[in-house]
This record gives C-alpha cells, sequence and structure tokens, in this order.
C-alpha cells in the first residue's frame, strides 16, 4: 500500500483529516527549546495527547535534530503505536547522493513520508527514489510565509515558479501537494490555490499547512479539496495549555467542514 492509500485508510479509520506537526515555538531562540525539560519525553507526551484526534504527526527535522537516530525512532515507533503515520518534514533539497542520504535516513528510522522542496528542478528523481524506497513524497508547491511571496511568481519554465511546482507534482505523480490555505497571514491568495489545483490534477492529495482554525479560509480549501485534504496544525496545538482539548476541538471542527461522510459515532 502506497503512502496516499495509507493516509486515506488511516482518515477513514479514525474519522480525522489532522496532521499534527511538532515543532519549535516562534520567538523563542534554538537554545531555549525545551531546555527544561526531556525533547524526547515532551515529544511523546504531545503524541500521546494527540493520539485519539490526529491521524498524522509530521516532525520538523530541524526541531528533532539534537535526537539520535535510536531516538527517533522510538519517537516513530511511538506514533505509529498510536495508528498515526509519521511525516519527517526535512524539506529535502538534494540531488543525486546527497537526497539519497536523506531519504535513506527517514527510511531507516520507520517514516511513512518526506517533506522535499523541488527548487532543483528533480522532483522526478526524488519521487522515483523515494518510492524505491517505501517512502511516501510530499512536495512544496505553495508556502504559508512571506519570504516566499517574493519568489513564487518568479518565472520557470513559463509558468509562475509555484504553478510550476505544481505541475511537477502531477506530472510525476508525487503523492501529496502542500499548499497554503488562502490568507493575508499565509500570502496565499485564493486564485493561486485554484491554479496549483489545476495543475497538480485530481488525483493528489492535498496538505495545508500552519493553518488557523479562526480564518474562513479552510470553507474554501473543503469545497477544493473535499477528501483529499489533510489540514496541518502545529504550534496552536502542541504549545496550547491543554494539548488534548485543543486536539479534540480542531478535530470536531474539521469534521464540520469535512466533506467526508462520518457517522455518528465520531
Amino acid at each position: 500500500m502506497g503512502f496516499k492509500d495509507k493516509v486515506y485508510a488511516t482518515i477513514s479509520k479514525k474519522k480525522s483529516n489532522l496532521c499534527v506537526t511538532l515543532e519549535a515555538n516562534d520567538g523563542k531562540s534554538a537554545k531555549d527549546c525545551h531546555t527544561d525539560v526531556n525533547k524526547l519525553s515532551w515529544c511523546k507526551r504531545t503524541v500521546y495527547a494527540v493520539a485519539p484526534y490526529a491521524s498524522l504527526i509530521k516532525v520538523d527535522r530541524n526541531f528533532i535534530k539534537d535526537l539520535s537516530r535510536s531516538q527517533t525512532r522510538d519517537l516513530v515507533n511511538l506514533i505509529h503505536d498510536m495508528s498515526m503515520l509519521a511525516i519527517d518534514d526535512s524539506k529535502l533539497v538534494d540531488v543525486g547522493g546527497s537526497l539519497e542520504c536523506g531519504l535513506y535516513q527517514a527510511c531507516e528510522e520507520g517514516f511513512d513520508a518526506v517533506t522535499f522542496a523541488p527548487f532543483q528542478g528533480n522532483t522526478e528523481e526524488a519521487v522515483k527514489k523515494a518510492r524505491d524506497k517505501g517512502l511516501g513524497l510530499a512536495s512544496l508547491v505553495l508556502m504559508p510565509n512571506k519570504y516566499f511571496r517574493s519568489v513564487k511568481r518568479e518565472p520557470v519554465h513559463g509558468l509562475p515558479a509555484c504553478f510550476q511546482y505544481a505541475r511537477e507534482v502531477g506530472k510525476f505523480k508525487a503523492d501529496c501537494a502542500i499548499i497554503a490555505a488562502p490568507s493575508n497571514r499565509n500570502y496565499a491568495t485564493e486564485d493561486e490555490v485554484l491554479w496549483c489545483n489545476f495543475h497538480v490534477g485530481p488525483e493528489t492529495m492535498v496538505l495545508a499547512p500552519s493553518v488557523n482554525l479562526n480564518s474562513n479560509n479552510l470553507v474554501y480549501m473543503n469545497s477544493l479539496f473535499k477528501d483529499r485534504l489533510v489540514v496541518d496544525i502545529g504550534k496552536d496545538i502542541i504549545y496550547s495549555k491543554k494539548v488534548s482539548h485543543q486536539a479534540k476541538s480542531a478535530k470536531e471542527f474539521l469534521n464540520k467542514l469535512s466533506a467526508l461522510k462520518l457517522d455518528d459515532s465520531s
């Protein structure tokens, strides 16, 4: 079973299209990230807290670089034990042997998929190498930050860059496209999301990163992507005072919007 099929099966089983990201807290320096607690223990507690409500955990590689391979494998095993899938958020941007090393690391640690930055034009290579290792590939297309705003419309092969990245996802059949929900906060527009969807095609799963649940942008995303949509939330859940409660609220909110046919037991 490929990564995309695993995701849909997990969403169906858990009746949730919520993905939770383990990542650093904005406004804190790197040395302040969990210096008062053991990071692995903190990550595990967070996984336990969100497990009843989430289908995927995305792990920011920069956030856990101080964990050993065995510790990372321990964390990924727990994610799987809690009936969730694990994404290595490395944003790989290498080619050839360096790309191979990044994928090997994710595979050895038990991840189900890895995120990929297509800026070197090697999406086809990355999809093939990831599949050969049994990994899914989630490719960056439209990112929710002010820095990407300055380059996303630069021409690449005659298209604005973000549309070319989307076209490569569809052409080479990457499992997932990472597309920001439209909002001022995300520096993305509805037209950009619409055209990205056109280029990735109707079979591609879409992960919406850094979603703000207090925004109306999810209504648009659900109407466009329907049951292909996975919603990624990080800091708003993991750094809240009541992590489990916040995850439960997010799942309930998403289910009200979701095109999935949920039964009353959800």
